[in-house]
């Protein structure tokens, strides 16, 4: 499946993160209706979940040990026992 936006869409996206997540409800919106996409998408932009390659070089450093924290977590899973998926849950 293609998707609905571009990395530049991603990356113009991301630059829009508000600094408070209060203030995230309403910009997330418009963002969902302008570029097409769900609000969770766009959230899922923000935190980053998704879009990670293109919106890398934008990061705060409370991204980046976010995902560092995030991959020592899964990492650290994996490893505990055979039964745990990539996402850190038990299957």
């Amino acid at each position: 499946m293609k998707p609905r936006i571009t990395a530049a869409d991603a990356v113009a996206i991301y630059k829009q993160k508000p600094i408070k997540r209060r203030a995230s409800g309403n910009l997330s919106s418009q963002l969902a209706l302008k570029y097409h996409i769900t609000e969770k998408a766009v959230r899922d932009i923000w935190l980053p979940r998704t879009w990670k390659r293109a919106t890398k070089p934008f990061w705060t450093q409370s991204d980046q040990e976010c995902f560092m924290t995030c991959l020592l977590y899964t990492s650290d899973a994996a490893d505990d026992t055979p039964c745990v998926d990539l996402g850190g849950r038990r299957i």
